[in-house]
């Protein structure tokens, strides 16, 4: 696969395109939910790639909390810790093996 030190993109560019890795991505439209954050992170394919969201300048301020595109990626990157931790594999503790063998 070839690799590239930049991706700039759009909602245009989110399901079907297959695209080379890079080290930076630049996403011109802000994800709105999970699943297009999900997919603007999969165009990066690189562990340490780096994606740059961008956002209406005024757009979406809250105050102090910062803005609401702020807002929405701290709540995605909770939710990806989340499913990383369930989803990874683990040893299950002996008493749920032991159990498991029971039935």
């Amino acid at each position: 696969m070839k690799e590239s030190n930049l991706l700039v993109t759009n909602s245009l560019l989110e399901v079907g395109i297959e695209t080379a890795r890079c080290n930076l991505v630049v996403a011109f439209d802000a994800p709105g939910d999970f699943r297009t954050f999900a997919y603007q992170k999969v165009k990066a394919r690189s562990k340490y790639a780096s994606i740059l969201f961008m956002e209406e300048e005024g757009g979406g301020a809250t105050g102090e909390g910062g803005s609401q595109l702020a807002q929405k990626l701290a709540e995605f990157c909770a939710t990806e810790r989340r499913l990383l931790t369930r989803c990874s594999y683990r040893d299950p503790p002996a008493e749920e093996a032991l159990e498991a063998d029971k039935v």
